[in-house]
């Protein structure tokens, strides 16, 4: 009997919903792969013990209020020395309006007064603005005028450069034919308010702006002075000039540098000893740059060890500072018993030797720069020791504190040290007489502040009217020190050190000097004897409490060196660090030293993380085993060798493995581990306790809790569902098979069928013309 149409008609899945189990089959496996994924770096689980204490030992400290802006007035020769030979006299007068008000168009005038300045003591009398300047009370401007000219308006925040142009024939008349040092006074007056121009598109003036409280112009007058040398000095006068030239690594290299950073070092610094070398200048070198070549050995840049050998064989007085040209004024003012010393430099040392390369080293920010980031290879007791590495022969026990800041427990304290003479600044004694002197008990050379002082404004001055300012300043002080042949005399300049060490042409101080015929320069042994009583100074307060709170933290960082592979790198490290942060360079006028020491304190912040291990907040375990990842951190800049400790939190899970010995980590990097954990239950919280400690050392040196989220039913459920999805599937599969091969038997046509007349409602084409059963 034929089957009816809808038996005859063959069926088969829709393709939609077997796509849709599928995804969901997919979908599952998904969510259990996801549900036992590693941790994401994060925060670390805790700190080493005590961390947070050392972390916050400093405070930045609060100084006064920025002191309101206000206009400035300049003027500078453009040549310091009118010669017989000029035609004229040019002069440069910089108006700069640091305001948030546009300055008015104004009249300038220049006078030259033909009162001789008798002496270098009268210099800065000679220079002093008249009283009340600034005001309308101001007085008037001594001399006679030789230029007046119209200035434009100078907008808020901006600057402009004038030149005014004076005869020498008018000069000559007024000044007459005998040498000398005269001053000449620049003024400039602005217009009334009703003058000027336009207000700007600035925002309004700060109530703490001076002009804002006249509700006038910003200056009623604004007044500058320069000295001029007028045809230089007397016949046969000459200046006795002694040098003293610092060989230091720029401000910016806190630790020890890299091969890359001594070269820079050595191409900047063998044209400062050509200039040295011709004019007798006393040397005064930083052990560290020493070390830092002979350390590197024959990686050091070829033009590094160059100049160290012209340093050797140099026969100019010379004399080692303190590593890294530490102050002892501060030490002493922090009440060191003795100076401090490097630990050693086996991290530089050897690292170079096995490596090539320097380590250890940073920026100003406090980053690691060029460090290999692996232990050295070669061996530690292969490398020079600190000795060598510093041994100066040739050099004199010496010290120089920080200019003005000497007392006389700086002097006790460098006569402790085995200090015989001291370089002092003239502002820090009372001197008569020449520039060597004794002062409580101690060979000094007196240099003269004035005269550095205004070496260094011209080394650091951005435009060049200030340059040419301090410039003229300085010649005209070596002229009036300049005396008869045969007269004793002489005085000391002594360069400052952190301009030196971060102007890229320092010998351009010698190229002046070589213009000034009078100037003779001669070694420090050839200056006159004088008398002096030390005038006590100490640094700042606020200088001295950021670096008692930088010690403070050195031996909480040092604590952490038992979880390094070579311990003893860390301390070494640490303290080159902490002499270079007492470096004089920090005392300067110019520097930002509460800038300087928020950088240090934030490396210090991040070396006391230590070894650690990171927290993350969503680590599930889905199965009842699982290896759940641990993410290890090592804050130092050495590699890391530790024995990391492994226990459960709660009841709820077990740890079959708990102690992990020998653990490396490089050095500023991680590492991630597994640890293998049982559930107990099906779900709740609990945590994995991570402990680490130096090898051999039952001493924790952190300790964190790792959050785990325990889901074992969701692997039961996983597990159900994938097995009941892959029996469906695999009963489907059969199914369709047996479909598939059943074939009836063809013994007689039904009586409806014909060949011609296929069945209509058959879906396989291939069924067409068959007979069914």
């Amino acid at each position: 009997m034929p089957c009816p149409p809808a038996a005859r008609r063959r069926t088969r899945p829709r393709s939609g919903a077997l796509a849709r189990v599928v995804r969901a089959s997919a979908a599952v496996l998904g969510v259990t792969i996801a549900l036992i994924g590693g941790p994401v770096p994060g925060l670390p689980l805790g700190g080493p013990t005590g961390a947070s204490a050392h972390a916050d030992g400093g405070s930045d400290s609060t100084g006064d209020p920025t002191p309101a802006a206000k206009p400035e007035l300049v003027v500078a020769p453009a040549e310091a020395v009118i010669r017989d030979d000029a035609a004229s006299v040019v002069f440069q007068v910089l108006v700069r309006n640091a305001t948030q008000r546009d300055l008015p168009a104004g009249s300038l005038e220049l006078r030259i007064d033909p009162k001789r300045i008798a002496s270098a003591g009268a210099l800065a009398d000679g220079l002093a603005p008249p009283k009340g300047s600034g005001t309308a009370q101001a007085e008037a401007v001594p001399g006679s005028v030789l230029a007046t000219q119209r200035i434009d308006p100078t907008s808020a925040g901006n600057e402009q450069t004038v030149s005014a142009t004076v005869r020498r024939s008018d000069l000559a008349i007024l000044l007459g034919q005998v040498p000398g040092v005269f001053a000449v006074h620049a003024s400039f007056t602005p217009d009334a308010t009703g003058n000027s121009v336009p207000p700007s598109s600035s925002p309004p003036a700060s109530p703490l702006d001076p002009s804002a409280a006249s509700g006038g112009s910003l200056a009623d007058r604004l007044d500058a002075s320069a000295p001029v040398v007028w045809r230089g000095v007397a016949a046969k006068h000459r200046t006795a000039l002694t040098v003293i030239v610092p060989f230091l690594l720029p401000s910016a290299v806190t630790g020890m540098p890299t091969r890359g950073q001594l070269g820079d070092a050595a191409a900047r610094l063998t044209p400062l000893l050509d200039a040295a070398e011709r004019h007798q200048s006393t040397l005064a070198i930083d052990p560290r740059l020493i070390a830092a070549i002979r350390g590197l050995g024959s990686q050091a840049p070829q033009s590094a060890r160059d100049l160290l050998a012209r340093l050797e064989a140099s026969t100019l007085p010379q004399f080692l500072l303190q590593f890294a040209d530490a102050d002892p004024a501060a030490q002493a003012a922090l009440g060191s018993d003795r100076l401090l010393e490097p630990n050693g430099l086996d991290y530089y040392t050897a690292t170079a030797s096995a490596a090539g390369t320097g380590t250890g080293t940073e920026d100003s920010a406090g980053q690691d720069q060029g460090s290999s980031g692996t232990t050295p290879s070669a061996d530690p007791a292969a490398a020079p020791t600190l000795d060598e590495l510093v041994a100066w022969p040739n050099g004199a026990a010496r010290a120089w504190p920080a200019d003005g800041q000497a007392d006389a427990s700086t002097l006790a304290l460098l006569q402790h040290s085995g200090t015989e003479s001291v370089v002092l600044d003239s502002s820090n004694v009372s001197l008569t007489g020449g520039s060597a002197a004794r002062v409580d008990g101690m060979q000094a050379l007196v240099a003269d502040a004035r005269l550095s002082a205004s070496v260094r404004g011209g080394l650091a001055a951005t435009t060049e009217a200030e340059r040419g300012a301090d410039t003229a300043e300085a010649t005209a002080r070596l002229a009036l020190l300049a005396v008869p042949d045969g007269t004793a005399g002489g005085t000391v300049l002594a360069l400052d050190r952190r301009t030196m060490a971060d102007d890229d042409h320092p010998e351009e101080v010698f190229e002046v000097l070589d213009t000034l015929s009078w100037v003779s320069p001669v070694r420090e042994t050839a200056q006159a004897t004088g008398t002096a009583t030390l005038r006590p100074l100490k640094p700042s307060q606020d200088r001295l409490d950021l670096l008692k709170d930088a010690i403070a933290r050195e031996s909480a960082v040092t604590d952490l060196a038992p979880l390094l592979a070579r311990p003893e790198s860390l301390g070494e490290y640490q303290r080159v660090r902490l002499l270079a942060l007492l470096s004089t360079s920090g005392a300067s006028p110019e520097a930002d030293f509460a800038k300087t020491a928020s950088d240090y304190r934030a490396r210090d912040a991040k070396l006391l993380n230590g070894v650690s291990a990171i927290r993350n907040d969503h680590t599930q375990l889905v199965g009842a085993s699982t290896r759940v990842p641990v993410l290890l951190r090592n804050d130092l800049p050495f590699d890391a060798v530790v024995t990391v400790a492994a226990s459960p939190a709660s009841a709820g899970i077990s740890v079959p493995t708990r102690s992990f010995p020998r653990v490396e980590i490089p050095a500023n990097s991680g590492r991630t581990m597994l640890v293998p954990v049982d559930s107990r239950i099906s779900s709740g919280e609990s945590g994995l306790i991570v402990d680490i400690s130096p090898v051999g050392s039952t001493e924790v040196a952190f300790t964190g809790t790792l959050p785990l989220t325990i889901r074992s039913v969701v692997e039961t459920v996983a597990l159900s569902v994938l097995g009941g999805l892959a029996a469906l599937l695999l009963g489907f599969g059969i199914w369709r098979s047996v479909r598939r091969r059943r074939r009836p038997g063809i013994s007689e046509a039904p009586e409806e069928f014909h060949p011609l007349n296929p069945d209509p409602e058959s879906e396989n084409p291939t069924d067409q013309g068959r007979p069914h059963p």
